[in-house]
């Protein structure tokens, strides 16, 4: 899910729906939430709808849709399907219940989301890798791949330890990486909202990049993990890029 579009969704009923004619004053709550390009793209919104009166969805504009749809099975709700697993030992598919929510913040969504996600498992030899071609892109413009990573064992024995995780994605040729805009946020809080919450602490990926063909093949890699390592994948996003 693209989330530029969301929040288009909710001004734009703002905009229409009767029951607000009147309203005084709109905005956004937590923005301080955002990175750079969600404020941005808010900021356009308020002032699309509220400033020049438009009633028609700014996304539309753009062509952001609601589900970008470059990649599929992006939380492996269905295993791994539509994945290529390389060694089919190495990786599977797996759960935690309360990961999505209590690590990922995933706050207001069925029950269960974000609870699954596929586990890598460094082998003595040789690096696990998961693999899959995105579609539909636009050679020249930019976008963001997203996802989050964990340490399943400390998951599993609910441990906070803080640190950057050894597990990437790698683009083929079909894309231009801009490596100033990209980077990997650590969650490093050392404790939660409450004392020994247990919660396993996150990393959040960001990887931009220009497109160069209509599809690039996406590789994501524990190569650079110590033997043994078992990392959780999962809340995998491609979406197009928010430039102006």
């Amino acid at each position: 899910m693209d989330f530029k579009y969301y929040l288009d969704m909710q001004l734009n009923l703002v905009a229409n729906n009767p029951v607000f004619d009147g309203l005084g004053m709109t905005g956004y709550w937590g923005s301080y939430y955002d990175d750079e390009e969600l404020y941005r793209w808010s900021m356009q919104l308020l002032r699309h709808y509220c400033v020049e009166g438009n009633t028609e969805m700014l996304s539309k504009t753009y062509g952001y849709t609601y589900s970008p749809g470059h990649l599929r099975n992006c939380d492996f709700i269905d295993g791994l399907d539509h994945w290529a697993a390389d060694p089919a030992d190495g990786l599977r598919a797996d759960s935690f219940a309360g990961y999505g929510r209590g690590s990922q913040g995933r706050w207001g969504a069925a029950g269960g989301t974000g609870d699954t996600f596929c586990v890598f498992t460094r082998g003595a030899e040789r690096p696990s890798t998961l693999s899959q071609t995105a579609t539909g892109l636009t050679p020249g413009n930019v976008y963001t791949l997203q996802f989050v990573t964990a340490d399943y064992k400390d998951m599993v024995a609910g441990k906070i330890d803080p640190r950057q995780h050894a597990l990437k994605a790698v683009l083929d040729a079909g894309a231009e990486v801009i490596p100033e805009e990209s980077y990997v946020y650590v969650d490093s809080r050392n404790s939660g909202r409450k004392e020994n919450d247990g919660l396993v602490r996150i990393n959040l990926h960001h990887i931009r990049f220009r497109a160069a063909a209509e599809s690039v093949a996406i590789t994501f890699t524990d190569a650079d993990a110590e033997p043994g390592t078992e990392m959780a994948l999962n809340y995998i996003m491609l979406k197009p890029y928010f430039e102006q």
